[in-house]
């Protein structure tokens, strides 16, 4: 069992202001970023075997890149590495907790000082945190192999996976061809291993090259506002590309944006 006074004291000399609940079994932490409260949270587990989860609590009420969509509670979750590959040292667990808070709290603190810094962690944790909003929405996550160089728009031809289940991962996957490619030689091993002729077509796509983009919403209430800001983005050449896409009939459309 983890000396958990024994943990609450070791953060307090480190200059911490740290807590333990009536039960022993949470402790809360609390430090200052300029004029906010920032508040922490954990849960103790019964033995030390992996980096200490601790949750942001309150004190930033905006997304934040390392930190998790809200749970039950308000709770989210702040990730400073890969909890179960980072080696710990089980036999002064006193010691991982400091470090832990110690990164938490620096972490923390430069992504709520420093917004552009927080924009570009969040862009660069994007495919993370869309395939979490695809999950907890969706339920499941509905892949799209795209073959397009991303550069100049084009229209996208789009065909479903097949209903049996293949060996090779292309042929249970939809797949996008980009205008000529459909047809041309030089994707001829793509379309050959994905069997795309035996597919029926069955939506119209359209790929947007986009000048800048937001970090993915936290969760669905946020995501038809992101989507029009992200295609206001779009070039002159793709919003052609659009209009066309409108006007043509189909039981799906797609976009891809790059």
């Amino acid at each position: 069992m983890l000396d958990r006074e024994g943990i609450q004291s070791c953060l307090e000399q480190a200059g911490y202001d740290a807590a333990l609940a009536a039960s022993a079994s949470r402790l809360t932490l609390t430090f200052e970023v300029g004029n906010r409260r920032i508040g922490l949270v954990h849960d103790f587990p019964d033995d030390l075997l992996r980096i200490p989860v601790f949750w942001l609590a309150d004190g930033y009420d905006g997304k934040l890149g390392h930190v998790g969509a809200e749970r039950d509670g308000g709770l989210r979750e702040v990730c400073i590495g890969d909890p179960e590959s980072t080696a710990i040292n089980t036999d002064r667990p006193e010691r991982v907790y400091r470090e832990t808070v110690r990164q938490h709290v620096e972490t923390l603190s430069r992504l709520i000082q420093d917004p552009e810094y927080n924009r570009v962690e969040q862009l660069r944790e994007f495919a993370a945190h869309w395939e979490i909003l695809c999950r907890q929405e969706a339920g499941q996550i509905n892949d799209l192999f795209v073959v397009w160089d991303g550069q100049a728009p084009t229209n996208l031809q789009v065909r479903p996976p097949r209903a049996s289940a293949d060996s090779h991962p292309l042929r249970r996957t939809a797949l996008a061809l980009a205008g000529k490619l459909a047809t041309q030689g030089q994707s001829a091993p793509v379309r050959d291993v994905a069997d795309w002729n035996s597919r029926q077509a069955v939506g119209k796509g359209v790929g947007v090259r986009l000048s800048g983009l937001e970090p993915a919403p936290a969760s669905r209430d946020g995501l038809l506002p992101w989507y029009f800001r992200a295609v206001r983005q779009a070039d002159v050449a793709s919003h052609r590309q659009l209009r066309r896409l409108r006007k043509k009939r189909s039981r799906e459309h797609w976009m891809v944006f790059s």
